[in-house]
């Protein structure tokens, strides 16, 4: 057979399957909307379930389905992200590299309600895990705040600036100036280690004392301002990133422009989640999220193809 009609052949068969699974799809959609659509009312989201739920609403299953995305989040992103600065960075061509990458492709390929029920299967079928630590952890805490504790909890972990005070504004500046005035008298060192270790060393930077003292004073900061406001995250990630996109990697003009940048992005951020939906205010740690995570993954993906 002429390859040009096996191509013609293959791709007609791969259309043809294609277009069945759609069909599919919408014929299973259209099913749902119309049996569905006249049952669906507020008092349905928004009641407890009755008689075995055969009655009632499903505000149970969505407030269970909110925490376990949030606890999903909590866990998955951190190790998401280090895993991609991990490849991209120190495993670009490594058999570990390549063994990872494969990993990440079949993780992709396979649909989470596999995996779901793989882990219903082993943990709570088979090993007999039917009540994890962080659901008891969940339980617990909801039996014991009340409505108020509740919605605080939740609010900030989110990441909220309702509660900027100025006696917040005090302990913040009291921490963040000498931070800040260090690394700005330490801006030679950051430029040496820029160019590697070798020659940060060569210089007279003793490179694993000044990471070390770097880390505690970043984590300092960083467990001052979550402890206040709750988990905003990306905005220190991003800063610096799109800092260094405008003036360069001297640290001489990194360090204050990062800090302007990342004020500007959370002031950006925190007057869009005031005025979006008005009155209601959105968590500024979500509108955060959802932008950081998106340009994060284009520096990366930018920085991996230079």
């Amino acid at each position: 057979m002429d390859r040009k009609l096996r191509e013609l052949v293959y791709f007609s068969l791969f259309r043809v399957c294609a277009g069945i699974v759609v069909l599919a799809l919408l014929v299973l959609i259209g099913y749902i909307l119309t049996g569905g659509l006249e049952r669906l009312s507020l008092e349905f989201l928004t009641e407890m379930p009755r008689r075995a739920n055969t009655q009632g609403g499903i505000f149970p299953a969505i407030v269970g389905t909110f925490y376990l995305m949030l606890i999903v989040m909590v866990v998955t992103v951190p190790i998401g992200i280090m895993s991609a600065i991990y490849l991209v960075e120190y495993e670009q061509s490594s058999w570990m590299g390549r063994v990872f990458k494969l990993a990440v492709y079949n993780l992709a390929g396979v649909p989470s309600i596999v995996y779901g029920l793989l882990g219903l299967g082993i943990f709570v079928v088979y090993l007999g895990f039917g009540f994890s630590l962080i659901s008891a952890g969940l339980t617990l805490m909801q039996y014991l705040a009340d409505s108020v504790q509740l919605s605080a909890i939740v609010s900030w972990s989110f990441g909220n600036l309702s509660n900027a005070s100025w006696g917040w504004d005090v302990m913040i500046f009291l921490v963040f100036l000498p931070i800040l005035l260090y690394f700005v008298m330490v801006r030679w060192d950051l430029n040496a280690i820029d160019h590697g270790d070798e020659v940060a060393k060569g210089l007279g930077v003793n490179t694993e004392r000044f990471r070390l003292l770097g880390l505690v004073l970043t984590a300092l900061l960083s467990a001052v301002l979550v402890s206040g406001f709750g988990v905003i995250a990306f905005v220190g990630l991003i800063a610096p990133h799109l800092a260094r996109m405008v003036i360069g990697s001297d640290h001489r003009f990194l360090i204050p422009m990062s800090v302007v940048t990342g004020a500007g992005i959370l002031l950006l951020a925190n007057t869009v989640a005031i005025n979006v939906l008005r009155p209601m205010v959105l968590p500024v740690g979500l509108l955060t999220s959802l932008l950081g995570g998106p340009m994060f993954i284009y520096l990366l993906v930018r920085r991996y193809r230079r």
